[in-house]
């Protein structure tokens, strides 16, 4: 029997954003937790999608209005 895997804890690295990527066959990337630089980066890769486009225009301005964190 395989033990139970958490994947809250495989999906974090401490304080380190993390996003997970599932590339199918056909080419379609699916994508969780995506970050800022993740969702530039897809959106360098096919600039031709305007979805992705929209995604990373708006965590960049999402991410802009955040305070910044406290050290």
């Amino acid at each position: 029997m395989k033990p139970k895997t958490h994947h809250s804890t495989m999906a974090t690295t401490g304080n380190v954003p993390v996003t997970e990527l599932l590339i199918q066959a056909d080419g379609t990337i699916f994508a969780h937790n995506l970050t800022p630089a993740m969702a530039e980066l897809l959106s360098a890769l096919n600039p031709s999608d305007e979805s992705m486009k929209q995604r990373a225009c708006a965590i960049k301005q999402q991410s802009s209005d955040e305070l910044p964190a406290r050290t």
